[in-house]
């Protein structure tokens, strides 16, 4: 929920458009209930995108899911 703190990680193409302001991303875990609904609220179908390059789910979505406990 922080990804500026994941910033070592990211490729140099990642975070050239970042630090640029050119990057329209979110920040995801790799699991399953977070890429299914970033697929779902994102795709070329929806036309709606990410506002910057530091976007993440809150804390309540990670609950959601499962991945953080309450």
């Amino acid at each position: 929920m922080a990804p500026n703190l994941l910033s070592s990680y990211w490729p140099q193409a990642l975070a050239t458009r970042i630090n640029n302001r050119n990057a329209r991303v979110i920040h995801i875990p790799f699991k399953k209930e977070p890429i299914v609904d970033a697929i779902d609220q994102f795709s070329i179908n929806n036309q709606t995108y990410p506002v910057d390059g530091l976007g993440y789910y809150n804390r309540q979505a990670y609950i959601s899911w499962g991945i953080l406990s309450p």
